[in-house]
């Protein structure tokens, strides 16, 4: 178009000049439309899809062995989750869109091309030879640089996050320095590894433009001696320029999609490792539980000696109680029940005389199961919300264990009372408080098995007194309490399970 506008200039045409600028003004606005609308839309699309990748990505991790993430920095697994899914999620997106429109591109320009000169044909074949030459030279190194630089990010930004996670810590036992150490080491491995990067890729892009530039020379070149002999106009090779521009434009596009199909590749092998981690892949849905019995179970870490041998049964009705000493594995015993480690543990757990390697552990725990854990989980809701397991509790109960734990004078005390909203890292509560909400959360549930980690250890006497005399109310459910201090108050249908 911009060729028919200058050929209408050299001819001095002014009806056909203004024609020609009418329509290349239509075309850039209508460009422009189309860009806009397809930028939205684009938005919206990967933020959805990226969204659920990383949530599809997370729910895998729920369906493997807790094994295979023990020696996993959260941070860092979390970084490697969000990263490798968008970078997906960009290429599928936006790479192979831009491929399939380049390559009709340059189909489509070659024709055109072709039918002024052979000659300008003949140079985009040659330049094109050179280009996949200069990819297949840098592939591996591409791909090996980004593989080296998404682990070194992560590991980076992992770093950076445990210094304002642990803040509180940190400040308190003076320790910043011997952190800030350890984040220099990592930091120094992330520059070298991104250096090393942006010299294969300035290399990469060095014998590209060098490519792109000696083409360009050739067809100003062939255009001008074209020109001078009159078998094109000044218009045509102006045209021919641009289409030349839009075909290296274009190519460029074709080649940074072999990079990306490479840094793909990556994020793919990553993702893939949990993929390929076997899974916990029970069916059996269980309603009810009456009995747990365990036969001959054992569970060992990897490349330690035997943790946990028991042999014995869990009945409705009854308060088990777990001792031993430090290390005996009494947590570890609760996580394998509950199927944290999925099926790596030695000999059977029968549940209603079912295998639980053939049981749905995730209804199995959503329907049958509340956990108080040592350090209860506190999420960013209300406290009424974090108090709460489901909407189906009993109101008169909540404020019956809300004044035995004496809560309702700090909930009182807040901003918005019962509607104050918590958060994780700073609630403002106190390590006996969160414990008793964990405590109440479980008691409230409608679970029948109720499941107790120290659940007394940052609470006063008083509170660990009405705590027993709650749990002794409880009727047919079956109760597991891990818990080093004195128990008195519970009553006799407390068993004892030792762990050596």
């Amino acid at each position: 178009m911009e060729g028919a506008v200058i050929d209408s200039l050299v001819k001095t045409d002014l009806n056909i000049f203004i024609k020609n600028i009418i329509v290349l003004i239509l075309i850039m606005l209508f460009s422009l439309a189309f860009s806009i609308i397809g930028s939205y839309l684009y938005f919206l699309l990967q933020v959805k899809c990226g969204n659920e990748a990383n949530v599809d990505e997370i729910h895998n991790l729920y369906s493997i062995s807790y094994k295979n993430l023990l020696n996993k920095d959260p941070s860092v697994l979390n970084q490697t989750i969000n990263n490798d899914c968008n970078d997906i999620i960009m290429f599928c997106l936006s790479s192979v869109q831009q491929i399939i429109i380049a390559i009709f591109s340059i189909l489509f320009m070659i024709f055109i091309v072709l039918t002024q000169s052979i000659l300008f044909v003949f140079v985009l074949l040659i330049s094109t030879i050179l280009y996949l030459i200069i990819y297949y030279y840098f592939k591996d190194k591409i791909y090996n640089s980004n593989k080296q630089v998404l682990e070194s990010t992560g590991a980076y930004f992992g770093a950076l996050y445990q210094l304002v996670y642990y803040l509180k810590s940190i400040k308190m036992c003076s320790l910043f320095e011997n952190i800030k150490s350890f984040e220099n080491k990592v930091f120094m491995h992330f520059f070298s590894v991104n250096k090393k990067q942006q010299f294969i890729e300035s290399c990469n892009n060095i014998f590209i433009n060098l490519v792109s530039i000696l083409t360009q020379i050739l067809i100003y070149i062939i255009g001008a001696i074209l020109v001078v002999k009159h078998h094109i106009t000044v218009g045509m090779v102006v045209t021919i320029t641009n289409y030349y521009a839009n075909v290296i434009s274009n190519t460029q596009i074709i080649l940074n999609f072999w990079n990306n199909v490479q840094k793909c590749r990556v994020s793919c092998d990553r993702l893939s490792i949990y993929h390929n981690i076997s899974k916990m892949n029970g069916k059996e849905l269980i309603e009810d539980v009456n009995t747990v019995y365990f036969d001959h179970l054992s569970f060992r870490y990897i490349d330690q000696e035997e943790l946990i041998h028991y042999n014995g049964s869990f009945e409705k009705g009854n308060i088990y109680r777990i001792l031993g000493k430090n290390g005996t594995g009494k947590s570890t015993f609760i996580q394998v029940i509950l199927g944290v480690f999925g099926n790596d543990y030695g000999g059977r757990i029968l549940v209603n005389s079912i295998d639980m390697k053939k049981i749905d552990m995730n209804y199995f725990i959503f329907k049958n199961v509340a956990v108080c854990l040592q350090e209860p989980l506190i999420i960013e809701d209300t406290i009424e919300r974090n108090l709460i397991p489901n909407d189906n509790y009993n109101g008169r109960y909540l404020e019956y264990l809300l004044k035995g734990f004496n809560m309702v004078e700090i909930i009182d005390n807040m901003d918005d009372g019962i509607n104050t909203v918590l958060h994780p890292l700073n609630s403002n509560l106190s390590g006996g408080e969160k414990q008793k909400i964990g405590i109440i959360r479980a008691l409230l549930s409608k679970a029948n098995v109720l499941v107790f980690d120290e659940p007394t250890s940052a609470l006063d006497k008083e509170s660990s007194r009405f705590f027993q005399q709650c749990i002794n109310k409880i009727e047919n459910k079956i109760i597991i309490i891990i818990s080093h201090d004195d128990l008195e108050y519970l009553e006799s249908k407390e068993k004892k399970v030792f762990l050596i």
